[in-house]
């Protein structure tokens, strides 16, 4: 009775019934190189080493294109260097033509002066945070709040972390 008992205890319920488990969210990481930023504000400068350089006040735009048609933004990350009093900031807008208004959904900034190079700033502080491509789009947009120049401020990218159902 006992080696029966144990069969059964490892073979699970001898009822017949199937267990199925629903479609699991994966995660997944979308990277935004500096590079893919373009400007939308005439004080900017770039440099072709991979970052974009503050030298005064300026700010840069890149979509976010997800390979799925649905995702839930979990995070992001900000990867720059600020060693200046001034600022950068990496924000995260969804888009809505139909609308014609562009909804703020967070924002993650450097903070002071740091001798880190890169520094890593991440936040899971997104709201709204679901994305369907039948209705909207999303962009990330970086501004830099001033800087002394000489390389004090630069950004490298950005990374978007999400969620999807397979």
């Amino acid at each position: 009775m006992v080696a029966g008992l144990l069969v059964a205890g490892l073979l699970g319920p001898v009822s017949g019934a199937v267990a199925t488990a629903g479609p699991r969210a994966q995660t997944a990481t979308l990277v935004v190189p500096a590079s893919d930023f373009f400007p939308t504000s005439d004080d900017w400068s770039y440099r072709s080493v991979g970052y974009l350089m503050g030298s005064g006040y300026g700010s840069y735009a890149a979509p976010v294109d997800f390979p799925m048609a649905e995702v839930k933004i979990k995070k992001i990350t900000l990867y720059a260097f600020d060693m200046d009093p001034f600022d950068i900031c990496l924000s995260l807008y969804r888009s809505a033509p139909a609308s014609m208004a562009p909804v703020f959904a967070g924002m993650v900034c450097t903070s002071g002066t740091s001798t880190t190079n890169p520094q890593v700033l991440p936040t899971t502080d997104l709201d709204p945070r679901s994305v369907n491509a039948a209705f909207h789009g999303s962009y990330l947009l970086v501004n830099f709040s001033g800087g002394t120049g000489d390389y004090t401020l630069k950004f490298y990218g950005a990374k978007v972390t999400y969620t999807y159902e397979p």
